[in-house]
């Protein structure tokens, strides 16, 4: 049996949460949150004994029956927590992006081979069915060799009030929906190197909350010619998007997981609505945490691991960079200095 840890109070722990209660291998032992107030309430909630603040997290770590950390802080908390529990001798799973800095990457990459434990990445698009049935269809050889490949992951924005702040989030839509975009491009054709990255960043509809991007499109090179193409948006009032679309030397492939769901429902007042059965597995979050956990047990390399956050992270980087001025970015790419992804593009963000 799996014991959890939930770094995390906000509406990814919920969903892990409900992701857990599927796995019977595993079972939810203790959470974490800034305030005792919001930690002992999320607790209550899912009926754990175990409730902590984040300066408490070492307690939470050592105490009997817990293995796994899953780190869903703010942005900027990744790394430190990663880390404690790491070095706690926990196998650690961090909601994507995987940290704010190259640094701080390889600090938590230190601490997994340090401690003889595992870090995993979580990009749940990875683990759609939709997307993995498009990657067997392309590793088949059913589209011939893949030549572009363009993904879109957009919305309206986020809840959290701490998703709009440059020093908790790193940086807006590209940081928060452009990840999922690059990784899953990526692990579509096999993670290859990214010879050049390119990108157009803007704020487009939220200038009067954010100076933080709120649009971002983001090209990736191969040595071979072939781009992948990464659209996020925060600005998209219509609702989620999620597509893909790939061409190869002898087909083309698409894939939308929120518009083909076999159900269209068209109410008063609400329009059409395309009602998902199943959520939690519709979007790979079971299936995500059920990998993870069986690669950490029999000590296995997850499928996404820190060194897949830390490459999709050098992609981020070098997309602001190239929004900010410097053009097309080869990898690999060191930004040197900086304290946030944003501040690549736009200095000023707070």
């Amino acid at each position: 049996m799996t014991g959890v840890a939930l770094i995390g109070a906000g509406m990814i722990s919920r969903t892990y949460a409900a992701a857990l209660a599927r796995l019977p291998e595993a079972r939810l032992v203790g959470v974490a949150s800034r305030t005792r107030e919001t930690a002992e309430r999320f607790a209550s909630e899912l009926e754990v004994e175990r409730a902590v603040t984040y300066d408490e997290l070492e307690a939470l770590f050592g105490a009997p029956g817990v293995d796994v950390a899953c780190i869903n802080s703010t942005n900027h908390l990744h790394a430190s927590h990663a880390i404690a529990a790491l070095r706690a001798g926990l196998h650690v799973v961090v909601e994507k992006p995987l940290c704010v800095s190259l640094a701080e990457a390889d600090a938590m990459l230190e601490a997994a081979r340090a401690s003889g434990r595992d870090l995993a990445y979580a990009e749940n698009l990875c683990f759609v069915p939709h997307y993995r049935e498009a990657r067997r269809l392309i590793e088949s050889g059913a589209i011939g060799r893949v030549t572009y490949a363009r993904q879109r992951e957009k919305h309206g924005g986020p809840h959290s009030p701490w998703f709009w702040r440059a020093h908790e989030a790193g940086g807006g839509a590209l940081m928060d929906m452009g990840c999922h975009g690059i990784e899953c491009l990526r692990w579509l054709v096999g993670k290859p190197a990214i010879r050049r990255v390119s990108a157009e960043i803007a704020t487009v509809r939220h200038a009067e909350r954010t100076d933080l991007d709120d649009d971002a499109v983001v090209t990736m090179e191969l040595d071979d010619g072939t781009r992948l193409v990464s659209e996020s948006s925060w600005a998209v009032p219509s609702g989620m998007e999620s597509r893909l679309e790939v061409r190869g030397s002898d087909g083309t492939l698409y894939v939308d997981p929120l518009g083909e769901t076999g159900v269209r429902v068209w109410q008063r007042g609400k329009g059409w609505q395309r009602p998902v059965p199943d959520p939690l597995a519709h979007y790979g979050y079971p299936q995500q945490l059920e990998h993870f956990f069986g690669s950490f047990e029999r000590g296995e390399r997850p499928e996404e691991s820190g060194e897949d956050g830390r490459a999709v992270l050098e992609i981020l980087l070098a997309a602001y960079a190239s929004a900010g001025g410097r053009g097309a970015v080869d990898l690999p790419f060191d930004p040197g200095p900086v304290e946030r992804p944003i501040h690549l593009w736009r200095a000023d963000a707070r």
